[in-house]
């Protein structure tokens, strides 16, 4: 079965290029794709162009998506058409999941999940929408009943996710080309569900919707021009509902959608997200789409295209990437991924290694920190799952100096959880530093790899506070992730003896997997003139470097007078210019000439780290450097000649006299000598670089470290798999991951009854990403109206409407409990794209079914102070005193009460009498104007009728007239031609015969 993927964009070039990328991923490869611009005129030009040989692209001369899609589908060659929009990604298998749904006969549309923005939280799972335009998401399977021919609600699909039959299409004439934005979708799916095909709706085949701004919204996904979604809401609503309401009904509807799109603008002014300016628009905008769609609904017919047959050599395969042998399922666990300068050196290679896996086909998740929200974004061919700090009620480790960092380690399994339920993980790497995949270990479905950089017995107590557990913990958590990992990887082979030294593991468990980088010397030619200087960079990784630096600087700085340095830093360091601008002052304070070929260098990221590879002639590495080998490897990567101390490390990356001079540590003159050398000998700069290039391509190029590693990654998972009772597709066995999780938190120093229910707790997964019972109870105890607020803050992550906070509150005072008001909230249409309806379970545990408030979080109020009774309180707790108190003042102020009362007695009266003038002036006035002129109007209507009746006679008169007229015409012509043919009778039987004396004046007539 062909797919046919039409693509229709308008202003979107950048996302419209990461949506085609993603589309390689596919693991369904018999489709081709339709991109269909309309009049943009951003960059989308010359996306398309990067993409040529793979695409089709068409043009769409009005900003009208309708248009656009009968476009698409008129030139798609597939059997079948699916749509997606210019700001949507897809899963790996969206495509592979529609076909199989078409396996069942009698399938005309099939369509999957939307998420929203956020990657996580559902934009559109199951809806329906009435004919009358009024949408609900209040629906769940069996969707039977909004299915059938004719049905009111009836099911339809999210028009970034919807595929259809080409031939169905075909049969109900396109899209509708009416619609200008909105319900095109609705009003497809209702035609097909009308004509008898089945609508498949799936709980798979999803696609990520960023709902990027647009002509019609802005970045904050605010509606600025409503008329659109009125206009199409009136057109839909007079198209599809007069058959089943009166059109009353559809009125009174239509106006309170009106009211609310004005409401919701205003609300908006209120905020902050609209201003005056746009709220004016808005409300006239409102107003024309109202006369704009009356006049459209009820005079305009539906405006579909006849769609031509398929064209099938028209069809062109789009690429996708397939890697040699299976496609794996891996997931990274990181710290950070990011190529930034300031990454760090395990997160660097991470992301190198999960984005290479990537390009050749793999499907790569990395699991990292959120510095925000919970997110999920497809970057650089990867699944990124930025997860942000936890927060867990979890009294069991309170005093617990590492408890944020379990928070955290639990959080990552959870979501690897969530990853391998999707379709199984085939294997998880994760790094021995942070411990972050402890628990990973302990599950048995998939394999764990645990990839050393530097551990924790090595870190030692260096570490800041907050990076990993502190002290024994952190040596604890180490320790019982190397035991727990199915293998260990090492990324600097001059590391590779620190594996078995520090966390013993097999031979046949560990293994190097090196440095390897993208390849990026094309991107980044050189700036610099040829202004006959050579520049030396050295990347330095402390103080002492510098220094070294600066003298070898002073000792050849004369003698070589075309030489320069710059001494970058290998992470960006802050004020680190101004730190070290003040220490080369110093140094070269009596030498100026020197001086001012020294400069000072920060760069911020890995762009400007490159450039200034490519700019310089000879780069100085510091052994000391943490990044060491990353920096080897981006040095050769730039062809350029290194200088280094011999060490261990340096020795097992470099040979002296190939690419690079390695000489003694901490020796000036050996340091001086080697750049004099390569700085004199523009033939050995050359002759070394060439070898550096040569060493980075069989070395520390990223088809190598892919290609390593891949092989590893492979005899892993099948060495995994031949384990006994392996099974991907089983539940974890009960207890299996609580109980190792436990017994490592009883190693890590945990008394064993608190470490229990500390597993116990940290593990159930209905508390991640958030855990609701600590959020919520943070607010539990405040007054009905502010706990209404906050729960709508956090839940629907939106201010609530003050209709909306009135209507809950009467709820509540209605009897409503808290907790049933959460459970409606969550179970609402906007929770339910949230959150999973097993999260109130987990509230009601630790909150409880009643109004009370969660122990850790409850308002401590101070005690009041003693009251001190004064004269007036002693008098009234006096027997009979109070009482005759009361009277005296009840008789004190009687009469005044009278007063009052008389007072708005006359008040009344007045009011009374100032009525009936009015009245007597209304019926004056209606005596005295308004009926002489109704009076007037009657005859003057009257003699209008008169002059009609007369004008009437008068023309059928005339008419008659006429009549009679053309009959006496009629005749006298009759009478002419009968002459005429008697005489040319007469003529013809004998021509001497005289004639008539009216006929020869008949014939000299003629």
């Amino acid at each position: 079965m062909r797919f046919s993927v039409v693509i229709n964009t308008y202003n979107r070039a950048k996302s419209l290029r990461k949506t085609l990328l993603s589309l390689r991923h596919q693991t369904y490869s018999d489709f081709e794709v339709l991109v269909v611009n309309g009049p943009s005129t951003d960059d989308t030009d010359a996306v398309l162009a990067e993409f040529t040989g793979s695409i089709r692209v068409y043009r769409c001369a009005k900003a009208r998506l309708s248009v656009s899609r009968n476009i698409g589908l008129a030139e798609a060659s597939g059997d079948v058409v699916a749509f997606i929009d210019d700001d949507a990604i897809p899963t790996p298998h969206w495509m592979e999941e529609l076909a199989a749904a078409y396996c069942e006969p009698g399938v005309g549309a099939v369509g999957g999940l939307v998420y929203d923005q956020t990657g996580v939280k559902l934009q559109y799972r199951f809806a329906a929408c009435h004919r009358d335009g009024r949408p609900t998401y209040q629906i769940e399977p069996p969707l039977d009943q909004y299915l059938r021919p004719y049905a009111d609600p009836v099911a339809y699909l999210q028009g970034t996710n919807m595929s259809y039959r080409r031939t169905v299409l075909r049969e109900i004439g396109g899209f509708d080309e009416n619609i200008l934005h909105y319900y095109d979708d609705v009003d497809t799916c209702l035609h097909v569900v009308d004509k008898g095909h089945k609508l498949i709706a799936l709980e798979g085949a999803a696609v990520h919707h960023k709902f990027l701004a647009s002509h019609i919204r802005n970045h904050n996904r605010i509606v600025l021009d409503p008329f659109n979604q009125l206009s199409d809401r009136i057109y839909f609503a007079f198209r599809h509902g007069r058959a089943t309401r009166t059109l009353r009904e559809l009125m009174d509807g239509l106006l309170a959608e009106a009211d609310q799109l004005r409401k919701e603008a205003d609300n908006h002014v209120a905020s902050g997200a609209m201003t005056a300016a746009q709220q004016e628009v808005h409300h006239r905008r409102l107003e024309e789409a109202l006369e704009v769609g009356l006049n459209k609904g009820l005079s305009v017919n539906r405006a579909g295209r006849e769609v031509p047959p398929a064209r099938a050599s028209a069809f062109l395969p789009f690429p996708t990437v397939r890697p040699t042998g299976s496609r794996l399922k891996l997931c990274f666990i990181s710290n950070g991924h990011s190529p930034s300068v300031g990454a760090g050196e395990l997160a660097r290679h991470t992301h190198e290694l999960a984005t290479g896996l990537g390009n050749v086909g793999h499907e790569i998740h990395v699991v990292t920190r959120s510095p925000d929200i919970y997110r999920l974004d497809f970057e650089h061919d990867v699944w990124v799952h930025r997860i942000p700090d936890p927060d867990r009620f979890a009294p069991e480790l309170d005093g617990i100096a590492s408890k944020n960092h379990l928070f955290g380690t639990v959080g990552v399994y959870h979501e690897v959880c969530k990853i391998h339920a999707n379709r199984p993980v085939d294997l998880v790497s994760t790094p021995l530093l942070t411990g972050e995949g402890l628990v990973c270990g302990f599950d048995n479905r998939f394999p764990t790899i645990t990839t050393f950089a530097t551990g924790p017995k090595a870190f030692g107590r260096k570490t800041p506070a907050g990076d990993v557990p502190a002290g024994w913990q952190g040596v604890a958590v180490g320790d019982e992730l190397a035991t727990a990992a199915r293998a260990l990887r090492e990324i600097d082979p001059a590391k590779s003896d620190g594996i078995g030294a520090l966390y013993p593991a097999e031979p046949s468990k560990s293994f190097v997997a090196g440095i390897g980088l993208r390849d990026r010397f094309a991107d980044f030619p050189r700036r610099r003139t040829a202004d006959g200087r050579v520049r030396v960079l050295c990347v330095f990784g402390s103080e002492t470097a510098v220094d070294l630096v600066m003298e070898a600087a002073g000792q050849i700085g004369h003698s070589l007078p075309n030489v320069e340095f710059v001494i970058a830093s290998r992470h960006a360091v802050a004020d680190f210019v101004e730190s070290y601008h003040s220490r080369v002052e110093d140094r070269f304070a009596t030498d100026p000439g020197v001086r001012e070929r020294v400069t000072i260098s920060n760069p911020r990221s890995s762009d400007e780290l490159y450039q200034e590879y490519a700019d310089c002639d000879v780069v100085h590495i510091d052994p000391a450097c943490e990044s060491f080998g990353q920096t080897v490897a981006e040095a050769t990567m730039f062809g350029k000649p290194v200088v280094s101390a011999r060490n261990e490390l340096a020795a097992a990356v470099l040979t002296h006299g190939e690419q690079a001079y390695l000489i003694p540590s901490d020796e000036i003159a050996s340091l001086a000598d080697a750049l004099r050398e390569l700085v004199s000998s523009p033939g050995l700069r050359r002759q070394y670089g060439e070898r550096a290039r040569e060493l980075y391509r069989q070395r520390f190029s990223r088809p190598v470290l892919i290609a390593r590693c891949e092989r590893h990654f492979r005899a892993m998972i099948a060495h995994h798999r031949r384990s006994p009772g392996w099974n991907p597709t089983n539940p974890v066995p009960p207890g299996a991951v609580s109980e190792g999780f436990t017994a490592a938190l009883i190693r890590a120093g945990l008394p064993p009854e608190r470490a229990g229910a500390a597993a116990s707790r940290l593990l159930d997964a209905r508390h991640h990403p958030v855990d609701l019972p600590l959020q919520f109870g943070k607010f539990w105890h405040l007054p009905a109206a502010e706990f209404i607020a906050e729960a709508f803050r956090f839940l629907f992550n939106r201010a609530a409407r003050p209709d909306e906070i009135t209507e809950w509150l009467g709820e509540v005072r209605r009897g409503l409990r808290r907790i049933d008001l959460i459970r409606l909230f969550i179970e609402s249409a906007e929770g339910r794209r949230a959150y999973s309806t097993d999260c109130i379970q987990g509230v009601a545990d630790v909150c409880g079914a009643g109004e009370f408030v969660l122990e850790r979080t409850k308002e401590v109020v101070p005690p009041a102070p003693p009251l001190r009774p004064t004269l007036r309180h002693r008098l009234s707790g006096a027997l009979y005193v109070g009482m005759v108190l009361r009277y005296c003042r009840r008789a004190l102020y009687l009469p005044w009460n009278f007063h009052k009362f008389y007072q708005e007695f006359e008040n009344s009266a007045q009011i009374i009498q100032a009525t009936r003038d009015r009245q007597a002036a209304i019926e004056r006035l209606i005596t005295a104007e308004i009926l002489p002129m109704l009076q007037t109007l009657a005859v003057a209507q009257e003699q209008l009728r008169a002059l009609i009746r007369a004008n009437e006679t008068a023309v059928v008169v005339g008419h008659e007239r006429i009549q009679s007229a053309m009959d006496v015409q009629t005749a006298r012509i009759g009478e002419a031609i009968g002459m005429v043919v008697a005489e040319m009778t007469l003529s013809d039987l004998d021509e001497d015969i005289p004639q008539p004396r009216h006929v020869e004046s008949l014939r000299r007539a003629g």
